[in-house]
C-alpha cells in the first residue's frame, strides 16, 4: 500500500467509528458478538486506548528520531479491567481518537520523511513510524469490523 493509502486509512478509522456507532442507543453498547467477546463499548474503549498508548512513541520518533525509547508495555485487559471499560461512556473517546488521528496525520503530512523516523526500543528493536502507523491503522479497522458484527448478530 502506498504511504498516501495508509493515511488515507489512517484518517479515516475516526468517521468509519461513528459510522458504526451511528443510531445505537446507549444500551446497545453493551451487546457482545458472542461470548467472551468484548461488548462494543469496551471494544471502543480499547481502539482508544491503543492510539493513546501508541502516540508518545510516534511523537518521540517525530520529534527525535533515532533516539533509544523507554516503554512499558499496554496490556489490553489489563487496562479494560483497570480503567472500567465495561460501564464507561464513550462520547468523550470517540472525540479524542478524532483529535489523535488529526494531530499525528497532520505531523505526518508536515514534517518531511516522518513516516521513515523511527525509535529504538530498549532491547534494541526499531520502530519505524510508517510500521505503527500500519498497526493502529488496520488494529482500529479490525475492531470497527467487529462492531459491524455484533450489529450484525442483533440486527441494529
Amino acid at each position: 500500500m502506498s504511504d498516501e493509502e495508509l493515511l488515507k486509512l489512517y484518517e479515516a478509522a475516526p468517521e468509519r467509528l461513528k459510522r458504526a456507532l451511528e443510531g445505537l442507543k446507549e444500551r446497545d453498547l453493551d451487546l457482545f458478538r458472542a461470548p467472551e467477546k468484548w461488548s462494543i463499548r469496551q471494544i471502543v474503549l480499547h481502539i482508544v486506548d491503543s492510539d493513546a498508548t501508541s502516540l508518545s512513541i510516534v511523537k518521540y520518533a517525530l520529534a527525535e528520531p533515532g533516539r533509544t525509547f523507554y516503554a512499558n508495555p499496554y496490556h489490553p485487559d489489563v487496562w479494560a479491567e483497570g480503567l472500567d471499560y465495561a460501564n464507561r461512556p464513550i462520547d468523550v473517546e470517540v472525540a479524542l481518537f478524532e483529535a489523535i488521528r488529526k494531530h499525528v496525520a497532520g505531523l505526518l503530512k508536515h514534517l518531511p520523511d516522518a513516516l521513515n523516523r523511527t525509535v529504538l526500543l530498549k532491547g534494541g528493536e526499531e520502530v519505524v513510524v510508517r510500521d505503527r502507523i500500519h498497526m493502529l491503522m488496520a488494529h482500529a479497522l479490525h475492531h470497527i469490523e467487529q462492531i459491524w458484527e455484533t450489529r450484525k448478530v442483533y440486527k441494529k
